[in-house]
């Protein structure tokens, strides 16, 4: 899925308890920053709860320039509680994010609505819970040109608040590296090309969301 600019993540792990016909309901909730960090988290809940009936996990990562989803039902009927989850994470617009609710069944069939309003109910008190951060989509850059354009580059780059995080000589030139707001990626780099003549050239070596 391809990533919007801006997104929210929960601040802390947390968790609520949901009691729904005889079930008990525990949803838990973490800020995953990648993917591994999410897949560590659903094993760990399910190592801490593996008494229980059910261990149902979803989350959204943002990885290699994009939105990755996954959800899993962990034994309940195709359908009827990983998605949901997922949805209501969505739903919140966070990415690196994760819930797993882990149910212990209490002898009360709740059928295939009753498990997507209860498994959705579940993730979305939690998310509700939880206090949110704002993220913003940044691009880690590396612009390089003749040393004689340095000043007119960092100059641009300050002028779009972004942060220079090293400079250094290379081949008589320079190269800096900076993060820059992705929102003000365009308009940099037209500024740049029109300032040198297009001699300073700007590389995206990666993106990220961060804290806005």
């Amino acid at each position: 899925m391809k990533a919007n600019q801006s997104y929210q993540t929960i601040s802390a792990s947390l968790k609520i308890i949901n009691k729904i016909k005889d079930s008990r309901f525990i949803a838990s909730a973490s800020p995953c920053r990648d993917r591994e960090a999410a897949e560590a988290f659903i094993t760990e809940i399910r190592e801490k709860h593996d008494d229980a009936t059910h261990n149902v996990s979803a989350y959204r990562i943002y990885e290699s320039r994009e939105i990755l989803e996954y959800s899993d039902d962990d034994g309940e009927p195709a359908g009827s509680s990983g998605p949901p989850v997922l949805a209501k994470i969505d739903g919140h617009n966070l990415v690196n994010t994760c819930v797993v609710v882990t149910r212990y069944f209490g002898g009360t069939k709740l059928g295939i609505g009753g498990l997507i309003k209860a498994y959705g109910n579940s993730c979305e008190r939690v998310l509700l819970k939880a206090d949110k951060i704002k993220l913003s989509l940044f691009y880690l850059l590396i612009c390089r040109g003749d040393y004689q354009y340095l000043g007119p580059t960092l100059g641009q780059l300050e002028k779009v608040g972004a942060e220079i995080k090293g400079t250094r000589h290379v081949d008589k030139g320079f190269s800096v590296e900076a993060v820059v707001r992705a929102s003000s990626f365009t308009s940099l780099s037209r500024e740049i090309t029109r300032i040198t003549g297009d001699r300073v050239k700007l590389t995206k070596k990666e993106s990220k969301f961060l804290p806005d």
